[in-house]
């Protein structure tokens, strides 16, 4: 996808409003880079979304009760919806369906010039001689999104946009240790944490260049 995070847009949650059959990528925080494409079945505003269920024994693994996911809708007009919640239920008959808690709040994120997609790497942020561990949820050459849980937020000693950060990181494909200076453009609250859109201050070429091709990786991956 290609998503700048400079238009991202975050809107109370009974803006949602999203198309049956419409794609979904699912991706559970701490299921080890796991990620599934599937699609929207219903909702009950107020309570819960539904999305088809992939069954097999790593994805149910990967979903316990409460467990933080992460969901991105693709809709037309070249606009991705997209939020966290955690897993409410899970019924696999008649029909296999995951039921998430209805969210809070939703971004919307426009499509742009930097190929960006889903991703889940460990990634350490150091601020003002201060360390803290979080994970990239999506990735480009552009820059990053970062989660970090309420005990990394507060060992940040600035979290306000335009705080200037260094990000350092593994790329799975590769296994290419990535440094790089970020700056933070967007920060959203999140249940259990926070979410910082980073954007990378001149990265070299060999940072652009492996990170495009983790990008491609991925892409290639989950036949986008």
């Amino acid at each position: 996808m290609k998503i700048d995070p400079n238009a991202v847009e975050f809107k109370k949650s009974d803006e949602l409003n999203l198309e049956l059959g419409a794609n979904v990528l699912v991706e559970p925080y701490g299921g080890a880079g796991l990620q599934f494409r599937t699609e929207f079945v219903g909702m009950f505003k107020g309570r819960y979304v539904a999305v088809r269920l992939p069954v097999t024994r790593k994805i149910l693994d990967a979903l316990p009760s409460n467990r933080l996911v992460n969901l991105r809708f693709l809709q037309t007009g070249g606009v991705v919806c997209g939020f966290q919640a955690e897993v409410a239920h899970i019924m696999v008959r008649p029909f296999p369906i995951l039921f998430v808690d209805y969210p809070e709040s939703i971004e919307v994120f426009h499509l742009r010039k930097h190929d960006r997609v889903m991703c889940y790497l460990p990634v350490a942020l150091f601020m003002d001689g201060e360390e803290v561990k979080g994970v990239i949820t999506d990735i480009s050459t552009g820059g990053c999104r970062v989660f970090l849980d309420d005990g990394a937020v507060s060992g940040l000693p600035k979290t306000e946009k335009d705080a200037e950060l260094s990000c350092l990181f593994t790329l799975s494909d590769s296994n290419m240790e990535v440094l790089v200076n970020g700056v933070i453009r967007t920060v959203e609250d999140q249940k259990q944490g926070v979410v910082l859109g980073l954007g990378f201050i001149e990265p070299t070429e060999e940072v652009v260049e492996a990170v495009g091709q983790y990008v491609a990786v991925v892409k290639e991956h989950l036949g986008e």
